[in-house]
């Protein structure tokens, strides 16, 4: 008898817009030829995880809703395996391709996880996978060193890019209508704005040459995003679109030949293994984790990242 046909297990799924209930589903079958299955015991919430939260919906193709959705920054333990660079028992984090990983067991391709770095928790191993989105993101840009840079939303994920920008060798300026200044030196921002980009933008006294746009989840910052960026500039739209269809100035993108990067990390296993090692040389990253709640706060967990406060970054949920 396989570990997996032995019992069910829990899963946390949707039985309405904005509420989770914790249900006992049958067990995650086992694993095919180059994947692992893993015992969750701690993920992160990511803002592209709220509007599913909040509304049930799937907004991607790849979202396979149903038990465990919507997760996919994941920490375990390999329960079975069948790829060679795993056994079961070995601690692991990364991304769970289908945004089901907010359950007991989840099978994943070996190639989406990576050993959890020395010295780092579970649920500090947790920020490998955004973290791993950025490298790949900065990875298609061209040098940075030098250059300016504006990343439009300070949330975990602006400020991870603020982070590996600066330690890139960009200069770094923040815009955020959440007042960032208690973090802003430890993520790498050289110059903060507290205020919306088109007031940036405004008042900017030149436009950037790297823009980062990392809001995402509406259509009203891409525009400005554009009207930020230098001429031969690199505009990078990372946040997350939840409508079908934008309004953009292009003849302004087109008369200034800037260049636009779209779409989501294609490769994991490179990226992952990047950003573990990163996360492994800059600890200072782990301050990003400011709420921790446990599975019986689970809804908790999600309302309070749909709000945006100054003390509030990263929240993360220990699941033993």
């Amino acid at each position: 008898m396989t570990v997996t046909e032995q019992r069910q297990m829990w899963a946390y799924q949707l039985d309405r817009p904005g509420h989770l209930v914790r249900r006992d589903v049958p067990v995650e079958a086992d694993p095919e030829p180059g994947e692992v299955l893993v015992k969750i015991e701690a993920g992160g919430i990511c803002g592209s995880d709220l509007p599913k939260f909040l509304t049930g919906k799937r907004f991607s193709p790849h979202d396979q809703a149903g038990p465990g959705y919507p997760m996919h920054e994941i920490a375990g333990t390999v329960v079975a395996s069948r790829d060679p660079r795993f056994a079961a028992g070995d601690a692991v984090c990364g991304c769970m391709t289908g945004q089901r990983g907010l359950a007991e067991l989840v099978r994943v391709s070996a190639d989406t996880v990576v050993p959890i770095p020395d010295g780092l928790t579970l649920v500090e191993s947790v920020l490998v996978q955004p973290l791993a989105t950025i490298m790949y993101a900065l990875d298609r840009l061209p040098d940075v060193r030098g250059r300016s840079a504006a990343v439009i939303g300070l949330g975990p994920i602006g400020l991870l890019f603020t982070h590996v920008l600066h330690q890139r060798g960009a200069r770094v300026t923040g815009i955020d209508p959440v007042d960032r200044s208690s973090v802003a030196t430890t993520f790498g921002v050289d110059e903060l704005f507290v205020g919306g980009i088109a007031d940036w933008v405004a008042s900017a006294a030149e436009p950037a040459e790297i823009c980062i746009e990392a809001v995402g989840h509406q259509t009203e910052t891409l525009p400005y995003a554009i009207r930020g960026t230098a001429q031969l500039g690199h505009l990078y739209a990372f946040g997350v679109p939840d409508d079908l269809d934008y309004t953009l100035p292009f003849r302004e993108a087109f008369d200034r030949a800037i260049t636009l990067y779209l779409g989501v990390t294609q490769e994991w296993n490179a990226a992952l293994l990047q950003s573990a090692a990163y996360l492994s040389e800059h600890r200072e990253l782990l301050t990003m984790i400011t709420h921790v709640l446990g599975p019986d706060a689970v809804n908790d967990a999600y309302t309070l990242c749909a709000g945006a406060t100054p003390t509030r970054l990263k929240v993360v949920l220990d699941l033993t």
